[in-house]
């Protein structure tokens, strides 16, 4: 599974690749098109404090991993790199052809562009696509925080293509059913919060009856579709982050995330939940 990723789309041309990362340390990142083409990026990091970010991406190619034709054809070898300063979330990089290319979370990425999104499933899982039981690698995912009221961290996470069904797990086993509170029938116009409840078979969330959560507002950026926020049981609000920027803002809280799921076995992949990897999720902070 992916540390992290996010699809990437530039109009004027038509198209769509996904950047990924496997490693935790962030060292080494794969940037595949959808097709054959699959690029190294090493990322050229502003110093050796990887808070400061970096300034783009060297790149090369792995034999192992595919076949890099752009380095060659047209002289690719670096791409330059964007990003939010205050949330180190990424913004744009350089392709091929000196245009920007911008970042997306699957969520929005997979209601703006369907057709492309429908793209990505079966490059990734074939024409007969994906069925029950088998694994499937997350569409997207981040954390939320609240750092100075509660100093804790929790995720958000959907198994559910039409995302229809969200589920926060806190790394203490507290699991809630989270639904969404759609705007209206197009799922584009977003979600006002979600509906808080629990599902016995999952886990127990103690704060429906403890502090009567049942529900939760929720703010996105309207230009991106991004999740900002989400209001916890106690009223107070809990920042969405993305991996990268995540692990590199709370490297603790990150640690304790990893260890959480070694020593469960990775059970947020369990037979509880289809026997799937989720579709997408979330840090809470």
């Amino acid at each position: 599974m992916p540390v992290w990723y996010n699809f990437i789309v530039n109009d004027e041309m038509g198209s769509w690749a996904v950047v990924a990362t496997y490693d935790e340390e962030f060292e080494s990142f794969y940037l595949w098109t959808g097709g054959e083409e699959a690029c190294l990026l090493i990322p050229d990091w502003k110093s050796e404090n990887k808070e400061d970010n970096i300034w783009g991406f060297f790149v090369k190619e792995d034999p192992e991993a595919g076949s890099c034709p752009f380095i060659a054809e047209q002289n690719w070898t670096y791409a330059s790199y964007t990003y939010d300063e205050e949330d180190m979330s990424p913004i744009s990089i350089v392709g091929p052809w000196g245009n920007d290319w911008m970042f997306m979370e699957a969520e929005p990425f997979a209601l703006q562009y369907p057709e492309w999104f429908s793209e990505f499933e079966a490059a990734l899982y074939g024409d007969s696509g994906s069925s029950a039981g088998e694994e499937e690698e997350p569409v997207w995912y981040n954390f939320i925080v609240n750092e100075e009221e509660i100093g804790s961290w929790a995720v958000v996470a959907t198994w559910d293509m039409e995302f229809e069904l969200f589920y926060l797990w806190t790394g203490e086993d507290e699991v809630c059913v989270l639904t969404p509170d759609w705007k209206s029938d197009n799922k584009e116009d977003n979600i006002w919060g979600f509906f808080v409840s629990e599902d016995p078979s999952v886990g127990s969330c103690p704060f429906v009856e403890e502090y009567g959560f049942t529900y939760s507002s929720y703010t996105f950026d309207n230009d991106t579709m991004a999740p900002l926020s989400m209001v916890g049981p106690w009223g107070n609000d809990w920042m969405f982050w993305e991996p990268e920027g995540f692990a590199l803002q709370y490297p603790e809280w990150f640690a304790e995330f990893q260890d959480e799921r070694e020593a469960q076995g990775e059970s947020m992949d369990s037979d509880d939940k289809e026997g799937d990897e989720p579709f997408w999720y979330n840090f809470i902070v």
